[in-house]
């Protein structure tokens, strides 16, 4: 992964308890814009502590069970499907999956994130890897937001909503 994008979503479960981002990451062949081309991506739905508005905390990040009340922070989200939506954390690449454990440490110096991941997608696939590079921040909750925020389903729906809602059905 060369790419980064981190969006903040502020508390976007209504929990109190943590802020919500969603790190995409990329490799050469993507195009972060509306995340087409040719490579692998990976969205990491990450919380962080309330007080965390625009950037990643150094720490290891842990999946968490899928109850928004464990969404504390240093925990990712793991991947679901809510009214046919895609939310979470997933992959895109080789296999194209939910992911369901794993983590990821995060270290910042001088907004070079250094950020090794070992995920396991829901059929047991092992995605590991780093990323060593700057990362775009993006308030998603400012008034002057990019009008083409990125829904978690505009890649995934397109490319793998068939395949997954067999798979929940």
């Amino acid at each position: 992964m060369t790419q980064g994008e981190l969006w903040y979503f502020g508390d976007a479960y209504e929990t109190g308890i943590s802020n919500n981002f969603t790190l995409y990451l990329g490799t050469a062949g993507i195009n972060m814009d509306d995340l087409s081309g040719s490579g692998e991506v990976i969205f990491l739905e990450l919380n962080t502590d309330p007080t965390v508005t625009d950037n990643l905390p150094t720490g290891t990040y842990e999946m968490t069970d899928l109850d928004s009340n464990k969404f504390l922070p240093f925990t990712l989200v793991p991947a679901f499907v809510m009214n046919d939506n895609l939310w979470g954390s997933w992959y895109f690449g080789n296999t194209s999956n939910d992911i369901v454990t794993g983590s990821a440490v995060v270290t910042v110096d001088n907004n070079i994130y250094n950020i090794e991941y070992t995920l396991i997608d829901y059929y047991g696939n092992t995605i590991s890897g780093t990323f060593h590079n700057p990362i775009t921040f993006i308030d998603a909750t400012a008034n002057n937001a990019p009008a083409n925020i990125k829904s978690l389903n505009n890649i995934r729906k397109e490319r793998h909503i068939v395949k997954l809602s067999r798979r929940i059905k």
